[in-house]
């Protein structure tokens, strides 16, 4: 089955505390770690369990125009 992804794919910044801050506390960050979010690489990452194939939106747009 082919599918065509039509959302974002952004960086999520993942900082980590000693504890959760109380109200009008500041806490210096850890540790950072850096992944993949957004509703776009949600729906791929889901297309690709199920055994679908097909593009994500930006890259298909951008092929369209260049088409």
């Amino acid at each position: 089955m082919k599918v065509c992804n039509f959302g974002s794919i952004n960086a999520d910044y993942l900082h980590q505390a000693p504890h959760i801050p109380a109200s009008g506390e500041t806490l210096a960050a850890t540790d950072l770690d850096q992944g993949l979010g957004g509703k776009g690489a949600n729906q791929s990452m889901a297309m690709v369990q199920v055994g679908a194939f097909g593009c994500s939106g930006p890259r298909w747009g951008l092929a369209a125009r260049v088409a």
